[in-house]
């Protein structure tokens, strides 16, 4: 999940980890600590008027335990992809960025145990004093290390290499030849970098069906 305007994002969560639904989103989410603390802080946000979701996505009357992460996704979704005012945290628009699993997980397995840095150091640099994240993560460091340092990872490597946060702009289904494209486009970008081509390769196992489609 991020955070920012004009072009300029930085996260507001730790990295939540599913399968891409081709809706411009992720569903089938790993449940794990921080999804449940992610899942909890926007309920309560939403409860208490702080979180402001436009009308035709909530259901009248509705119990606001029904509201599942799943579902804050989609509006963040339609933030980037219809009208950036569907959904407001503290009146600014929140959005994410997609990032394919296969690769975030072979770049952040060969970098564990790089760093030993405390959990207070590190969410102070992921996320420099900004209020959600220390609102979600604060009081429930120990529980969310593995994750806090993965984001410190692939942080570190967007940022060695001048890659800005980007939110997830949908574009229409690619085809083959196109995601075939992609691929080499991605292995030219990142030539020489074993973790991110590993992840590469692993991804394109994953979706060999498609890539081989006429």
């Amino acid at each position: 999940i991020l955070e920012g305007t004009n072009g300029t994002f930085l996260p507001a969560a730790l990295a939540i980890k599913g399968t891409y639904n081709r809706l411009g989103a992720i569903d089938t989410l790993e449940e794990d600590e921080n999804v449940a603390l992610i899942e909890d802080y926007l309920r309560r946000q939403l409860e208490a008027g702080e979180f402001l979701v436009q009308h035709d996505y909530l259901e009248p009357g509705s119990d606001y335990e029904q509201y599942k992460v799943e579902w804050f996704l989609e509006v963040l979704e339609r933030n980037i992809n219809d009208d950036p005012e569907t959904a407001l945290l503290n009146h600014q628009p929140l959005s994410f960025a997609l990032v394919c699993q296969s690769v975030w997980q072979s770049l952040v397995s060969s970098q564990l145990g790089v760093t030993a840095a405390p959990d207070e150091d590190l969410l102070r640099e992921l996320f420099d004093g900004r209020t959600m994240p220390y609102q979600l993560y604060s009081a429930h460091l120990p529980v969310v290390r593995t994750q806090l340092l993965e984001l410190h990872t692939m942080s570190a490597f967007l940022s060695a290499r001048g890659i800005p946060w980007a939110v997830a702009e949908a574009g229409g289904q690619d085809d083959a030849e196109e995601m075939q494209a992609y691929l080499q486009l991605a292995r030219a970008t990142f030539a020489g970098c074993v973790p991110v081509l590993q992840g590469l390769d692993a991804y394109a196992r994953e979706v060999e069906d498609l890539l081989a489609e006429d």
